[in-house]
Parts: structure tokens; sequence; C-alpha cells
């Protein structure tokens, strides 16, 4: 029988450029979440479909940002498996999802609205509150803000 042990190493988010250590990244509005995704992220300048999960702590501040998937111009596989993975190991208490519709249309396509009910849903079961999922393109669109999540 195999055995393996599993060690997490918590590291300081600084790999985004311009991020100082002091900055206070409470994304508790969709404007926030916005301007983390345009100004740090680049998500709006992406030339296919990528979508990105937000790891936030009790206190709704960014405690991890990374990229689950990179698509093709129109769409991008994401499961709940690969989305919730770091949330659980990183004890996140919430989310935020995103992801870049390279055509600029912020309009969420039937396929967009059945990953974030599946995601909302998975979240539910797992305790890791799905806050919001914002598509960016040319502007933004939040399924939180359209009273959709």
């Amino acid at each position: 029988m195999n055995k393996c042990t599993l060690k997490m190493i918590r590291e300081e988010i600084t790999d985004y450029d311009g991020i100082e250590d002091n900055e206070d990244w409470t994304l508790n509005s969709v404007d926030n979440v916005v301007r983390f995704l345009t100004t740090y992220a680049g998500l709006h300048e992406e030339p296919e479909e990528v979508f990105c999960v937000i790891g936030l702590n009790t206190k709704h501040k960014l405690t991890d940002f990374w990229v689950v998937s990179r698509g093709s111009l129109n769409e991008s596989l994401v499961t709940p498996r690969e989305a919730f993975k770091r949330l659980i190991i990183g004890n996140s208490l919430a989310c935020i999802l995103a992801h870049s519709h390279p055509s600029g249309d912020v309009t969420p396509s039937p396929c967009d609205m059945k990953m974030t009910k599946r995601m909302t849903d998975a979240g539910k079961l797992l305790g890791i509150e799905v806050l919001d999922h914002v598509i960016i393109g040319d502007g933004f669109y939040s399924f939180a803000r359209e009273g959709i999540i």
C-alpha cells in the first residue's frame, strides 16, 4: 500500500506587478473585483477565454488567485473539481469566479449561465460561498449585480 502526505506551504501573494505588500485587496464590491481583474490580472487583454478563481478569507480579502482554464476564442472548459481544489486546500471561505470574453460582448451565454449554477451549487455543498461571477470584456457583467447569484 502506498502512503502519501500533503503539506501546505502558505505564501504571500506577490506575483502580480504593482501590488504592494500593504495594499488592501478587500474585494467587497464588483468595482474592486473588476479593478483587480483588469489592472493586475489583465483579463480584458486575453486573446482567448480564460477562467479564473479568486479565493477570499473571512473578511473578503484576497488570499489566492489563479487561472483554472484557458480555452478557445469562445469557450473554456471548467469543472467544480478544478475550480474548488485550491479553495479547499487554502481554507477559503468564499470565492469570486471570473472569465474573459475576447469578443468584448459581456452578455452571458447559456453555457455561462449553466456553469455559474453548477459552481454555486458545488460551493454550497462544500461550504464555500460563490459571491459573484464576473465576465470581463468591453466592460463587465456581474451575476451578483444582476441578481442571478
